[in-house]
């Protein structure tokens, strides 16, 4: 039965990747009277279970604001620190003003250094949100630190940040 639950789990993950681009996977009672799931209507008694659309969401991008003060590029150091390995030996090399092109959102983007676990340095793209008064938003932070930390956890690039020079 475990093998069955499986075994059926497998074709659904596999029917989804390859519906990813658009279709619907359909649900239906096989030869042997078991259940079957198929990107095509298998029997009158076919029942859609997961339509998969083709719609895009259109990329996040963030218009250039001129460097940074190094007053915040250390605020926003500092605000990271806590969720390096070592956080005394953290240093950054500058950072960029941006407002997310969408939202209107304004942030600061630094060129931050961590030591690793074999005592070289790797290089982060450290994100801090603005609060109003161009101070570093504490909360906003935390959240890009987890975000960072939970990404390096299971091995995943972060998708670098598209940064355009935007008209006012």
């Amino acid at each position: 039965m475990v093998e069955r639950i499986g075994l059926v789990l497998f074709f659904v993950a596999a029917f989804i990747s390859s519906s990813a681009q658009g279709g619907t996977v359909y649900k239906c009672k096989g030869p042997d009277g078991g259940v079957v799931f198929s990107d095509t209507q298998c029997g009158t008694d076919a029942t859609a279970v997961a339509t998969f659309g083709q719609k895009k969401v259109p990329d996040p991008f963030w218009c250039s604001q001129g460097s940074a003060p190094q007053s915040l590029v250390d605020q926003c150091l500092d605000a990271w620190r806590p969720g390096l390995r070592d956080p005394r030996a953290g240093y950054a090399d500058g950072g960029l003003l941006v407002t997310h092109g969408r939202t209107g959102k304004r942030s600061i983007f630094v060129d931050g250094h961590a030591r690793n676990g074999f005592g070289g340095f790797n290089g982060i793209l450290m994100e801090c949100d603005l609060s109003g008064d161009d101070a570093i938003d504490q909360v906003g932070t935390a959240e890009w630190v987890k975000l960072y930390g939970a990404f390096s956890r299971l091995d995943i690039d972060r998708t670098p940040h598209d940064v355009r020079v935007c008209e006012k």
